[in-house]
């Protein structure tokens, strides 16, 4: 709980960085409804971000919670994300760092951290990275288990990868796209086992726009046989404040 506030704390110092005049300040939020084979049960979960641009550069930080989970963990997972560009060949390539904490367990504690490259077209956008994840116990595990030797698994090197293609040229006020993809804003999968998304966007003025988005996930998708393995829908708005 006590890093919980202090990340709370954070999000709120950014937050009023970005009324400067000169950044730009971006609030998102949206809602899960999800399920798949390890989940038992249905779970609902929410997120928010704060985006603070200062050209060239960007910061986002993000927190997503549980509404109804029948593990009853509350907090999910926690992520921060800087992020600049550059002109490669007359095109802008958007690069990015990462780190991710996810606590989905009373028990064992998942974080990654990574690199992002990202380009934009006129109706596609292709990301590639990488990132290094660790799983880790908590205190209570170490406590509860007189564990003595606080071991730790590491995966390095991790692809990461995403190609979406847009109906509409991108920067359309409405717009639907499909993504492939083994990342998510709070999750990053293993690169055999890549989701599929189908997602619109109305862009309602200059400050406010909805987006809602359906999520197929498989199980190994670049094995010899494909397996459903969930889904999720969300929803939610992108409001910018300045």
């Amino acid at each position: 709980m006590e890093n919980f506030k202090r990340y709370i704390l954070f999000l709120f110092f950014i937050g009023t960085l970005g009324f400067n005049t000169w950044a730009q300040l971006t609030l998102n939020s949206f809602v899960d409804l999800y399920e798949h084979h390890a989940s038992n049960g249905l779970y609902l979960r929410g997120a928010g971000q704060i985006n603070y641009s200062f050209q060239p550069f960007n910061i986002r930080a993000g927190v997503q919670c549980n509404f109804f989970n029948p593990e009853k963990r509350d907090i999910s997972a926690f992520k921060a994300e800087f992020s600049t560009n550059f002109v490669l060949k007359r095109r802008v390539l958007d690069v990015s760092t990462f780190y991710q904490l996810s606590p989905f367990s009373e028990l064992l504690r998942e974080s990654n951290w990574g690199f992002l490259a990202e380009q934009k077209g006129n109706r596609f956008v292709l990301k590639l990275g990488t990132s290094f994840r660790n799983f880790a116990y908590t205190p209570k595990a170490i406590e509860l288990y007189s564990i003595e030797k606080h071991s730790r698994i590491y995966e390095n090197w991790n692809l990461l990868y995403a190609f979406s293609y847009y109906w509409k040229p991108i920067k359309n006020d409405w717009n639907l796209g499909l993504t492939l993809t083994n990342f998510d804003h709070f999750q990053i999968n293993q690169e055999t086992n890549p989701v599929f998304n189908l997602k619109g966007n109305y862009k309602i003025n200059e400050q406010l726009s909805v987006f809602s988005e359906i999520w197929y996930i498989t199980a190994g998708a670049f094995n010899l046989n494909v397996n459903y393995f969930g889904y999720y829908l969300r929803t939610g708005i992108q409001w910018r404040l300045n």
